[in-house]
């Protein structure tokens, strides 16, 4: 543990502790928010018959299609984007989230070591 200010010379004695706790409890919140978002697709997607019609030779078919967040699906697999694509990109964000904190941390680091040192 750092006893004083943290700076480019001592940076590597932090206790990362407290980093590692928030980390963890972004990560449980993340989890609980991809629950939800699914949960909300599932109970919130509207369904309408949309009837096409084929000719006279054909007739006219039906189509149940969903709708939910701007999309329907007859462009989308809903499952794919509601149930997999979108999660992964919520839970991806947490390294991402993780790697910018620290990169600014360090940085703020640095430029506090050059002030003190001019």
């Amino acid at each position: 543990m750092v006893i004083g200010s943290t700076n480019v010379l001592n940076w590597y004695q932090t206790d990362f502790r407290v980093s590692v706790k928030l980390i963890d409890s972004f990560v449980s919140l993340m989890e609980k928010q991809v629950e939800e978002s699914i949960h909300k697709y599932k109970t919130d997607k509207q369904e309408e018959l949309v009837d096409e019609n084929f000719g006279e030779d054909e007739g006219i078919h039906g189509q149940i299609v969903e709708t939910y967040g701007g999309l329907d699906s007859m462009s989308w697999r809903f499952e794919a984007v509601f149930e997999e694509y979108f999660p992964s990109l919520q839970r991806r964000s947490a390294p991402l989230l993780f790697t910018a904190i620290s990169n600014a941390n360090c940085i703020s680091s640095i430029f506090s070591f050059n002030v003190r040192k001019d």
